[in-house]
């Protein structure tokens, strides 16, 4: 990107700056599909219909900061659940900042 941005006049950066301010913001709906998404898999072990015998805990109604504190250590491989770690290493600060707010926002179950 940088070379081709050496390579702009001035004018040229004034253009592309008054072209993207005036458009139009739009919501991000691949965004929240992707939280969903997420979530339904995170459901397969967490959620209130999920059954093992393992006690793994159902996060709705957690505490946001707490889960992701709680994400960040397993991706950090600072927790001792390998599992939760290889689920978790993708997972920049916002995502485990989204995911921790949508369970967060669910009642607890």
């Amino acid at each position: 990107m940088r070379d081709y941005v050496n390579t702009l006049s001035d004018r040229e950066i004034e253009n592309i700056a008054a072209f993207y301010t005036v458009q139009k913001s739009q919501p991000a709906e691949q965004g929240q599909g992707f939280v969903k998404d997420l979530a339904a898999k995170c459901d397969r072990c967490h959620g209130a219909a999920a059954e093992t015998d393992l006690a793994i805990p159902k996060i709705n109604g957690q505490d946001k900061d707490y889960l992701v504190m709680a994400l960040r250590a397993y991706r950090d491989d600072r927790r001792e659940v390998s599992a939760m770690h290889r689920m978790s290493l993708p997972y920049s600060d916002s995502i485990i900042e989204s995911i921790s707010l949508y369970y967060a926002s669910k009642p607890a179950k």
